[in-house]
C-alpha cells in the first residue's frame, strides 16, 4: 500500500516524508485519517496508548516523535500490536 504523503494540518495541506516523525498529535491524525486507518492513538499517563478493538489500551511509545509516521501507520493497522 502507497502511503499518501498530503496531509491537512492547520487549515492547509502540507506534504510529509514518512520516514520522519510527526510533530504533532494533528499531524499524526491527519495521516492515519489519510491512509484509512484508524485513528486509535491517545495520549496517557507516561506515554502513547493504542486502543484496541477489545477497548483495552496497550502501551505504544513513551514519546510521539521517536517513531515515524510509516512505524505508526503499521502499528494502526496492525491487530495483533
Amino acid at each position: 500500500m502507497e502511503e499518501v504523503t498530503r496531509i491537512f494540518v492547520n487549515d492547509r495541506f502540507i506534504k510529509i516524508d514518512p520516514e520522519q516523525a510527526p510533530k504533532s498529535s494533528r499531524e499524526l491524525r491527519s495521516f492515519l485519517f489519510y491512509n484509512n486507518a484508524p485513528t486509535c492513538f491517545m495520549k496517557g499517563v507516561g506515554g502513547w496508548y493504542k486502543i484496541t478493538r477489545q477497548c483495552t489500551t496497550v502501551f505504544v511509545n513513551r514519546v510521539l516523535y521517536t517513531m515515524s509516521f510509516k512505524d505508526w501507520l503499521e502499528v494502526a493497522l496492525n491487530d495483533n500490536f
